[in-house]
């Protein structure tokens, strides 16, 4: 079970990985056989998680949305079918029987309003470490003003983090191990912070402890 959890976040990142391309770089997929390939994976990725995935697909909408508003580049129609055959396996995996049957919270207000609380709690108390480490490294990018495109990407992560986490509101229960999309995309989002202040060595000793920070942080959350 807990690896079929993992595995929703490799397919999340995989399905990821050309649009940051194209946000960063302006890389496009080049060949036939490798769009058809990307539309297999939407659809593989968008029915695989009901967390997970619809994280991935609301991260690629703000990348989109980053490409064509701070970048100022027209959008490739192979981005937005892809996103739409992401959003058709989501509505595969999340219209079965058996999900809503097992899976499904009761949709009063009151109870979606204590599940809003709970998956705050169970956020702040699995991954606030973290989020407070993410907190540092922003300030610290900001202050040496480094690029303003990975900072917004680290932002696109953190925002997939708290969508995967916040999603669970509509779920009957929370275990652990449905925090590892909120875990992956936040310490995704704390790599990218820490890539240019590793590049641009700016305060050495200040960004060894903070990746030690990360390392000592993650494996308790990986292992328990």
């Amino acid at each position: 079970g807990a690896c079929n959890y993992l595995w929703s976040g490799v397919f999340a990142l995989l399905f990821l990985m050309p649009y940051i391309e194209d946000y960063l770089y302006g890389k496009q997929i080049q060949t036939i056989f490798g769009k058809i390939m990307f539309l297999a994976l939407a659809f593989c990725m968008g029915a695989y998680s009901e967390t997970v995935s619809a994280a991935a697909i609301f991260m690629a909408m703000l990348l989109v949305l980053l490409t064509a508003v701070v970048q100022k580049r027209n959008i490739k129609p192979i981005w937005i079918v892809a996103l739409a055959t992401a959003f058709l396996g989501y509505v595969f995996i999340y219209t079965a029987p058996a999900q809503l049957r097992e899976k499904g919270a009761e949709m009063k207000l009151s109870v979606l309003l204590d599940n809003f609380v709970n998956v705050a709690f169970q956020y702040w108390n699995l991954l606030g470490s973290l989020l407070v480490i993410f907190v540092l490294l922003l300030v610290l990018n900001l202050k040496k003003k480094t690029d303003p495109r990975r900072i917004l990407l680290a932002l696109v992560f953190l925002a997939g983090s708290l969508a995967a986490n916040f999603i669970m509101m509509f779920a009957s229960y929370y275990t652990t191990r449905s925090a590892i999309g909120a875990f992956v995309f936040l310490l995704g989002a704390n790599g990218i912070l820490l890539y240019p202040l590793a590049v641009r060595c700016v305060d050495r000793q200040l960004l060894a402890a903070g990746m030690v920070a990360v390392a000592m942080l993650t494996v308790p959350m990986l292992t328990g």
